[in-house]
């Protein structure tokens, strides 16, 4: 609306300009000068109106604002907040994340601290039990080697003295013959079944505790 009244107001100023002029060239000079006063005296006064109507229409311009700004500026700050939550919302998302992966990483290394301290017990165990069966192997050896080594003179023990009866024997036959050799070792084996069956009724006698007389 503005808009259109200065335009009004500019063809008026126009038309009035043109008729002017046109009354200067048709009266006196008098006429023409009191005219020309006249109107320049109305131009005055309408630039003067238009320049107050410009003035107030600037002035309203700068104090009421355009609506489409109005809007354009509501519209960005809505999108601001809208960013603004979307932007909290993902760091909110990125902390539980972080928070999560951080818990998942002090579990993770817990399992590994408790993995590795069953592995370094079972590692001890193993060479306890290790260390205790070589030990054993080695006194099953020695054993074994003691025992060969003891069986091993009880037969040279005793090939001297298969030896040794042989040569009393011979000697004997040379004495006895040899039906009083033979009638002497009957008599040896009968004397030591005697000895051998005493032997068991005297443990026997022990381990049930009465004393035989």
């Amino acid at each position: 609306m503005p808009t259109i009244r200065l335009c009004l107001e500019n063809i008026v100023l126009e038309v009035s300009k043109k008729k002017i002029p046109s009354l200067e060239n048709g009266s006196d000079p008098n006429t023409n000068s009191s005219t020309q006063k006249r109107s320049n005296v109305a131009g005055e006064r309408l630039n003067g109106r238009l320049e107050d109507r410009s003035e107030r229409k600037d002035d309203s311009e700068m104090q009421v604002p355009d609506v489409d700004e109005v809007f354009d500026a509501m519209t960005l700050r809505k999108l601001i907040k809208i960013e603004r939550r979307k932007a909290n919302a993902a760091f909110a998302e990125l902390d539980k994340e972080r928070i999560a992966a951080s818990s998942s990483a002090e579990e993770a290394m817990a399992m590994i601290l408790r993995l590795q301290s069953e592995k370094s017990s079972a590692e001890i165990q193993a060479n306890q039990f290790r260390r205790m069966a070589e030990q054993k192997l080695e006194y099953d050896d020695e054993v074994i080697e003691s025992l060969e080594w003891t069986i091993t003179r009880h037969e040279s023990h005793r090939s001297v003295l298969e030896e040794q009866l042989r040569v009393y024997r011979e000697e004997l036959k040379q004495y006895l013959g040899e039906d009083g050799i033979n009638q002497l070792e009957a008599d040896v084996s009968r004397d030591r079944s005697f000895e051998n069956e005493a032997v068991d009724s005297v443990v026997s006698s022990s381990e049930n505790g009465s004393p035989t007389l």
